[in-house]
């Protein structure tokens, strides 16, 4: 898009706002002009532990293994920030696992913590292969204070929350915070409406 190579780009709102601050992949290359064109539809991502923890909130994530996905991939970076904005990332032992890696690892009790990953409202099949393997525990994030405030002003286009919704597990009673990644298609701001419509 930067390079009008294409006229749009499918990526997530933290990814897009690496590009525009030339952040992380992005170093040096700040993308000025992206815009964001349109939602397709939200990820929705948990922390989960296993239901018999003694982790009962985020802070408890401490000193404990926690799977975050693979190395380089979006889902790692984000839950990178929300875990160095909670104070946890360096404080536990931070392993980057591939997707169904990551439930395997809590399934066999190799890590204390991974994340659970849903589209809008359904659980994609490797988080529901582990819902009803075992019993689980999902974490809310706290959004009201000082940490959520640190998220905000270190990585903006990742501090996006949204209710979790208890409908995506049957370990779920209600409604939790949850991460919200937004994947859209994204252009440059020198598109012109018309070409936007095409």
């Amino acid at each position: 898009v930067q390079n009008k190579q294409a006229e749009f780009a499918y990526t997530s709102n933290e990814e897009a706002g690496d590009a525009f601050h030339g952040a992380r992949a992005y170093k040096g290359n700040a993308m000025k002009d992206l815009r964001l064109a349109l939602t397709v539809f939200p990820f929705r991502v948990g922390i989960i532990v296993r239901n018999n923890s003694d982790i009962t909130k985020v802070a408890d994530l401490k000193g404990k293994r926690i799977s975050i996905g693979p190395a380089g991939a979006g889902i790692s970076l984000l839950l990178t920030d929300w875990l160095k904005a909670y104070g946890i990332f360096d404080k536990a032992k931070i392993i980057k696992l591939g997707y169904r890696q990551g439930a395997d690892a809590l399934r066999n009790r190799t890590v204390d913590a991974t994340w659970y990953y849903g589209i809008g409202d359904v659980a994609v099949d490797y988080s529901q292969e582990l819902d009803f393997a075992i019993k689980l525990r999902f974490l809310s994030w706290d959004v009201s204070g000082p940490q959520f405030a640190k998220l905000k002003k270190d990585a903006p286009e990742a501090a996006v929350y949204g209710a979790f919704s208890r409908s995506q597990s049957k370990n779920l009673d209600k409604d939790l915070v949850g991460i919200t990644v937004y994947c859209s298609e994204y252009s440059i701001g020198s598109l012109s409406e018309n070409s936007a419509y095409r």
